[in-house]
């Protein structure tokens, strides 16, 4: 299943927020702060929904590795740094490769 997403979107990667363009910070408008303020509020929140549910996949494509196939991944000179960061997409993208390794 996951590496079906992957041959739909080979480029995948975690979202970036794009911060506002325009901060009021020096502007006479009250309003305009505040409305500026509201969206910083909104990307962080939206932030820390994001790494909760990367969290939350990264459990679950664990869930679905075979112990042959955890232990290649484990091997894997970037695991730590891809364990730690609970970096699902990283995770997806090494079974994937696992997964043309052992096809071929």
């Amino acid at each position: 299943m996951f590496v079906y997403i992957l041959r739909a979107k080979p480029h995948l990667s975690r979202p970036r927020s794009i911060p506002h363009k325009h901060c009021f910070c020096d502007a006479t408008s009250a309003a305009q702060n505040r409305q500026w303020e509201e969206q910083i509020d909104e990307i962080i929140k939206k932030e820390i929904v994001l790494e909760e549910n990367m969290k939350t996949l990264d459990s679950i494509i664990w869930g679905q590795v075979s112990d042959v196939l955890w232990h290649r991944i484990q091997a894997l000179d970037n695991f730590k740094t891809m364990n730690s960061e609970s970096d699902a997409i990283g995770l997806l993208i090494a079974l994937q490769n696992q997964a043309f390794i052992f096809q071929s």
